[in-house]
């Protein structure tokens, strides 16, 4: 991913009701950065809609309600902590007659989702990681396994190229009255968002009714949600491309964890689908704190707009974790002993991966303009 030097982040929600014949329209949006993603519950249900603190409430008569609320002053059962500002998105269900208002099949409860996003944008679900993943240091949080990861866009009109991560969807939960609770499903049918609910746990006999269908329509994390140790014998490698022609000068990556252990990157052309010949590396690094870690170049570097290049890394211990999402075909990696400050020149052998890491790389562009935008290499699919 590049990054222009003077981009600032910023994220803003909005829910509202847009009522016609009598009928309340749920929607929402979320702002992040200038790409800006617009909910709505395809229901004609629902009704009676009126503000809340931070959003609105959809009524479904006598039988429950929605509510599309900003994070941080919504109360909800158990809430699962995003790593940033969001949308809740609540569905109560006072009644199991309620459940008449959305479809049923295949042994469960589908409420759909109008999910329209900027062009390029693209979502990215991250499944359970099977045993071998497991054992070669790769940890994603049971909220993140069933997740969605959300990139882009390559180009929404908003003044950005591409904004690179927008945020993630966290798995949905339901609750009944007592507390007892299931994992739902998120599933893209058909280029529509749904959620699912097992309909054996709604209409099982121990359910104590009101049932909650909850989750975070969306929250603002610019960092993977999944973490994997990378080995001091191995090199692992992004890419990522400028929107405009300009000097790279730093490159970044994300810790989740305090240490001071060593690291160094390296910054590599990029040909035939992988990295190839290095352009520049960094000194090594050796910061402690949580967070962005910025390892400067050994020279500026110039880069070509909408020219593909390659964002490596190597640990200086056999075990030092990153993070990283789940996206197909994103990664490379090739077998590579770590030497202090020192990238090889050209990429080894390489093996391609779905891990797309928090790496990045700042830039100015030519002229030193600075313009708010940020860079990925996702092409606009649903993954």
């Amino acid at each position: 991913m590049f990054r222009h030097t003077g981009f600032r982040e910023s994220w803003t929600a909005d829910a509202a009701a847009e009522v016609a014949a009598g009928k309340g329209r749920p929607r929402a949006s979320l702002n992040v950065s200038g790409a800006k993603l617009h909910l709505g519950l395809m229901s004609n249900r629902f009704h009676e809609a009126r503000e809340i603190e931070g959003g609105c409430e959809f009524g479904l008569g006598p039988q429950g309600y929605l509510r599309v609320q900003d994070s941080r002053q919504a109360i909800l059962p158990d809430r699962l902590t995003a790593n940033g500002p969001g949308l809740a998105v609540t569905v109560v269900l006072d009644r199991p007659c309620a459940m008449k208002a959305f479809r049923r099949e295949n042994g469960r409860l589908w409420v759909p989702f109008d999910l329209r996003v900027p062009r390029g944008t693209s979502l990215h679900y991250q499944p359970a990681l099977t045993r071998r993943e497991r054992d070669a240091g790769e940890r994603r949080p049971p909220h993140i396994e069933g997740s969605l990861a959300v990139y882009g866009p390559a180009d929404g009109g908003t003044g950005c190229a591409d904004v690179g991560k927008l945020g993630h969807f966290h798995r949905r939960r339901a609750f009944d009255h007592k507390g007892r609770w299931t994992w739902e499903d998120w599933v893209i049918e058909k280029g529509r968002l749904w959620g699912t609910t097992p309909l054996d746990w709604l209409q099982s006999s121990e359910r104590q009714w009101p049932i909650t269908l909850d989750s975070y329509f969306g929250y603002y994390d610019p960092v993977g949600a999944s973490e994997f140790d990378i080995s001091n014998a191995y090199i692992y490698a992004i890419s990522g491309s400028p929107v405009s022609s300009g000097t790279c000068t730093q490159l970044e990556a994300y810790r989740p964890y305090t240490s001071g252990w060593g690291k160094t990157m390296g910054l590599y052309a990029w040909s035939d689908g992988n990295p190839a010949n290095l352009l520049q590396d960094t000194a090594e690094e050796s910061e402690t704190g949580v967070g962005w870690h910025f390892l400067p170049l050994d020279a500026p570097q110039a880069v070509v707009a909408s020219t593909t290049y390659g964002l490596a890394i190597t640990p200086s211990i056999p075990d030092l974790t990153f993070r990283y999402d789940s996206v197909t075909n994103a990664g490379r990696y090739g077998s590579y002993n770590y030497v202090a400050g020192v990238h090889p020149a050209s990429f080894p052998t390489p093996t391609t991966d779905n891990k797309q890491f928090s790496f990045r790389a700042n830039y100015t562009p030519a002229g030193g303009s600075v313009v708010p935008q940020i860079m990925a290499s996702l092409r606009h699919r649903w993954g």
